[in-house]
């Protein structure tokens, strides 16, 4: 007779905790927001995405304008995350490298890190295209 369950990987695991401890802080907060899912470029602030879209726009590859940010900053300000947000608000349109992209505001209930989901209550800017996906040419 065929096992006929279901085999979870390590990988759906790790988003179906993400998404329990999603709902309970969503839940604990009494908050009304969808929430969103995103692997990308985190920043503090709006000016530092900025900052990315500028270093993207003069050739620099995605970690080589954190890196420039971030030492700009002096400190950690920008990084590649795996994250969970709610309450996403455009917050600036540009262009970068022919492409209409926008910065925005997300507030992030989740992230991702090498021990699992750790849950967060943070505002944070990213950028993505204009039609909600960033095209692998930008590299961003």
């Amino acid at each position: 007779m065929q096992d006929k369950r279901i085999k979870i990987t390590a990988d759906w695991a790790i988003i179906i905790v993400m998404v329990l401890i999603a709902t309970c802080v969503l839940f604990a907060a009494n908050a009304r927001a969808e929430i969103a899912p995103g692997m990308g470029i985190l920043c503090n602030t709006k000016e530092e995405v900025e900052s990315i879209a500028a270093h993207a726009e003069t050739g620099f590859k995605p970690d080589q304008a954190i890196e420039a940010v971030n030492t700009a900053a002096g400190s950690t300000a920008c990084g590649y995350v795996q994250f969970l947000s709610s309450e996403i608000e455009v917050v600036h349109r540009l262009t970068v490298a022919g492409h209409d992209v926008v910065i925005l505001k997300m507030t992030i209930i989740a992230v991702m890190s090498p021990e699992g989901p750790v849950p967060a209550n943070l505002v944070q800017y990213t950028i993505a295209a204009a039609e909600g996906f960033v095209p692998a040419r930008l590299g961003i």
